[in-house]
């Protein structure tokens, strides 16, 4: 196996566990409400999802018409409906990202101290005149 094709495997392999685990840290997020700690671990991990496959996806799209010797009777090998599959759940995975981060900074907005929440400075008041 050249060495791209074995790159191309562990990035998946780092994609699809990113994704096991986002399927138990979304409805833990979803449950804790106002807790923007694990908001942010769930967003750092399913961007390091995306890019996985996004970089596993393009390099095999580009490296599968370069190098045609790393699969014998490679003038009848093309690509398929998995590498379809693949490029379709690097669309959702980024569709899933960019719903995570907007859920994540609207928790984090609404977190934010108002300006109510502030204590209300003493009106401006005359000087006292002093007794004399």
């Amino acid at each position: 196996m050249p060495s791209w094709f074995i790159g191309i495997q562990t990035l998946m392999t780092f994609a699809l566990v990113c994704e096991f685990l986002l399927l138990g840290l979304i409805p833990m997020a979803a449950k804790q409400g106002r807790n923007t700690r694990i908001h942010s671990i769930t967003c750092c991990v399913a961007a390091f999802q995306v890019a996985c496959l996004a970089a596993s996806v393009a390099t095999f799209g580009i490296m599968v018409g370069e190098d045609r010797t790393w699969m014998p009777r490679f003038d009848l090998n093309k690509m398929g409906w998995s590498f379809a599959f693949a490029v379709v759940a690097g669309f959702l995975s980024v569709f899933e990202l960019i719903a995570i981060s907007v859920y994540t900074l609207t928790i984090k907005y609404e977190n934010l101290p108002k300006e109510d929440d502030f204590p209300q400075p003493m009106p401006n008041m005359m000087p006292m005149v002093p007794k004399v």
